[in-house]
């Protein structure tokens, strides 16, 4: 599953960013491997949104290895905040090469 941006408030950098990520998925019941896809650049894929004055920073995110079950749950409850301006809604990936959380 992918997002095209998940942002978590006071999370800006990729390392404290997957973690806090990974906190959001685990009361949800949901257990795989959260990655940061690459950009074209071969860069992490960071991106900002500009909600009326501010920019909010995100990253793309990627999770693979789920089960259906909660594959399900994640596009259902999404990931981080946002979400009525399009951050952490998911859909099936179809691949990309990506910085992994271990």
């Amino acid at each position: 599953m992918r997002s095209r941006i998940v942002t978590i408030k006071g999370f800006q950098e990729p390392e404290p960013f997957l973690e806090a990520a990974k906190r959001q998925l685990e009361p949800l019941g949901i257990s795989g491997t959260i990655a940061i896809p690459l950009n074209t650049e071969g860069e992490l894929d960071r991106k900002a949104i500009k909600i009326k004055q501010y920019s909010v920073v995100g990253f793309g995110l990627e999770v693979s290895g789920l089960s259906d079950e909660d594959s399900i749950k994640l596009q259902t409850h999404g990931l981080g905040g946002k979400r009525r301006m399009g951050c952490g809604v998911f859909s099936p990936s179809l691949g990309f090469r990506s910085f992994h959380h271990e």
